[in-house]
C-alpha cells in the first residue's frame, strides 16, 4: 500500500457494507414490492416459479453495476460516509477493469472470509484479486 494511506479498519468496512446493502435494498425496493404482491395473489405459481430466479440475478446484477460503478467514482455511499476509500496497492484510483474483477470477486470473499481475514485483517480476497487495498481518507 501506498506510504500516505492507513488501512481501513474492518469495523469501518463492515459498516460500509451495511450501509451500502440497506442503499441497495431501499433502491430496488419497487422490484421487490411487485414480486411480493405477485407472489400472494392469485397468480403466485408464475411469480414464484418465472420471475424468483430473474428477481435474485436482477438484484445481483444492480449489486455488481452498484458497485463498480461507484468504486470507480471514488467510493460507495457508505465508503464515503465512513471516511474510506478503495484504491489500487501503489495508492491511485481503481481502474474500471479493476473495479470490475472486484465487485465479481467479493462473493469469493463470503465463501472464504475466515482464511482471508485471519492472516491479512486489512485486505479480503476481493483486494487481493484486484490488487486494491481500502484505505482511510
Amino acid at each position: 500500500m501506498h506510504e500516505s494511506y492507513e488501512p481501513a479498519s474492518l469495523i469501518r468496512r463492515f459498516l460500509s457494507y451495511c450501509i451500502d446493502i440497506l442503499i441497495q435494498v431501499l433502491l430496488f425496493t419497487p422490484v421487490w414490492i411487485w414480486y411480493l404482491q405477485g407472489l400472494f395473489s392469485d397468480r403466485s405459481g408464475i411469480f414464484l416459479l418465472g420471475y424468483s430466479t430473474l428477481v435474485v440475478y436482477g438484484f445481483a446484477i444492480f449489486r455488481f453495476i452498484y458497485l463498480s460503478a461507484l468504486w470507480r467514482l471514488g467510493g460507495t455511499a457508505g465508503e464515503r460516509l465512513l471516511h474510506i476509500t478503495v484504491i489500487r496497492n501503489d495508492g491511485l484510483k481503481l481502474s474500471g477493469a479493476r473495479c470490475l474483477v472486484r465487485a465479481l470477486t467479493i462473493p469469493l470473499n463470503v465463501l472464504s472470509l475466515a482464511l482471508v481475514y485471519i492472516p491479512s485483517p486489512h485486505r479480503g480476497l476481493q483486494d487481493r484479486i484486484s490488487g486494491s487495498d481500502v484505505a482511510r481518507i
